[in-house]
């Protein structure tokens, strides 16, 4: 449950600072949880213009 929330708070963020797909927040969520909240410099590069 606690992670739910701590989800969709990011999510609210996100959707406050930037116009992002849903699936493309996802995508950014997981790939921040799979490498302890830092973001990969591959992923970094990659053009995540929406």
């Amino acid at each position: 449950m606690a992670y739910l929330q701590r989800y969709d708070a990011l999510k609210a963020w996100l959707d406050e600072h930037f116009q992002m797909p849903d699936k493309l927040v996802a995508t950014l969520i997981r790939f921040l949880e799979q490498n302890q909240g830092i973001l990969s410099k591959r992923a970094r590069e990659k053009n995540w213009r929406c």
